[in-house]
């Protein structure tokens, strides 16, 4: 299934599945299942580029959801599955990204 207007927004079906069939490292990076690198500790910049990374993966995310959804309403039909397993990798992300920032914002007390 082709989701029209995705290559035009930067998202193709391809970005869609490897989104899908990806996993988060321990600091949020997005690895293949089945791949779980060793724990490694990462500095602040490491932090940094990760975040980015996640926030480009949670905007596309969106894009593919949004997509999801306008092919669905031209044709009637919505495939649920896979937009609920867009919107769990999303909040997933969403998750890893508000970690990052917890580690990389201080909590200071006023």
């Amino acid at each position: 299934m082709r989701l029209r207007g995705t290559r035009r927004r930067g998202v193709s079906n391809h970005r869609i599945a490897d989104l899908q069939n990806a996993e988060l490292g321990p600091c949020g990076e997005t690895v293949a299942k089945g791949d779980h690198p060793g724990k490694v500790r990462v500095n602040e910049q490491e932090l940094r580029k990760r975040l980015a990374l996640l926030r480009s993966e949670h905007r596309d995310l969106d894009v593919a959801i949004a997509a999801l959804i306008q092919t669905g309403a031209q044709s009637g039909f919505v495939d649920q599955l896979q937009m609920a397993r867009l919107k769990k990798r999303k909040l997933a992300l969403r998750d890893r990204i508000a970690a990052i920032e917890d580690v990389l914002i201080p909590d200071i007390i006023a």
